[in-house]
C-alpha cells in the first residue's frame, strides 16, 4: 500500500501574506486543494498541518508541523502504515494524476524515485562573496520536484540516521541516498514549481483553467 504524506505546515514568509501561502487562493480555490484533490484518492493520506486547518481536510489523518520539513516529514510518517511513503509539497498545486502514476510505476522499481526536471540553463556555483568557483555541466544538473517516493523502511530507517547524527535534509529521497541507495530521477512538468514568491503566485493564477 501507498500511504501519502501531504506537507501543509509551511508559513510563506517570502510571500508577505498573513496567512500561510498554501492557504491563499488561486482562482477561489485555496492552493492546497489542488494537491489534496488529486490525493485523496489513495487509501492512507495524511496531512501535515497546523491544528487550525485541520478541519479542512475531511478523511484524513492529521499530523503537526515541525520546524523543519523534515520533522514534518517524519510527524507525518509515523501516523502512516503503507510500504511505500508519497510526500508532495502542498504549496506545488499543478500535479495531476499522469505525473504521480508515472512516479510510483518507476519508484516501485528500486527504493526511491522524485519528479524532476532537466536545469536548461547554466548553472554557476560561488562562494560567500558571491564570487564563481565553478560552472556546473548543466547537462547533469537537475531541478528536483515533488512528489518524492520511498519505500517505508528505508526512510525509518534513514530517519534514525538523520536523527543521530542532526543531519538537514531538503527533500525525502536525500535520506535514500545517505544510505547509499540508488535514486530514480523520473521527468516531472515545468508546471509543477513551487509557489514561494509573490510573482510565483501570479504565475499560478495565470494557469489556473489552462492544465
Amino acid at each position: 500500500m501507498i500511504s501519502v504524506i501531504l506537507l501543509s505546515g509551511g508559513v510563506g514568509s517570502r510571500i508577505n501574506s498573513a496567512i500561510p501561502k498554501q492557504y491563499l487562493t488561486l482562482k477561489n480555490k485555496e492552493i492546497i486543494d489542488f494537491s489534496f484533490e488529486q490525493l485523496k484518492r489513495f487509501d492512507e493520506l495524511v496531512v501535515v498541518a497546523d491544528s487550525q486547518y485541520h478541519s479542512k481536510f475531511p478523511g484524513a489523518k492529521l499530523a503537526l508541523p515541525g520546524k523543519r520539513r523534515q520533522d514534518s516529514v517524519y510527524n507525518g510518517l509515523l501516523q502512516t502504515t503503507g510500504d511505500w511513503i508519497l510526500v508532495h509539497d502542498g504549496a506545488r498545486p499543478f500535479i495531476n494524476a499522469e505525473m504521480i502514476d508515472r512516479l510510483i510505476e518507476e519508484g516501485q522499481k528500486g527504493v526511491a524515485a522524485t519528479l524532476a526536471r532537466p536545469v536548461p540553463f547554466t548553472i554557476k556555483e560561488a562562494d560567500i562573496n558571491r564570487m564563481v568557483t565553478k560552472t556546473l555541466d548543466r547537462s547533469q544538473v537537475w531541478e528536483i520536484q515533488t512528489p518524492q517516493l520511498v519505500r517505508r523502511d528505508i526512510l525509518l530507517k534513514g530517519f534514525d540516521l538523520v536523527h543521530e547524527k542532526g543531519i538537514d535534509v531538503t527533500d525525502d529521497v536525500s535520506i535514500a541516498e545517505l544510505l547509499g541507495h540508488p535514486v530514480k530521477l523520473v521527468m516531472g512538468s515545468p508546471f509543477n514549481f513551487k509557489i514561494t514568491s509573490a510573482e510565483d503566485l501570479k504565475i499560478a493564477e495565470g494557469l489556473v483553467g489552462h492544465l
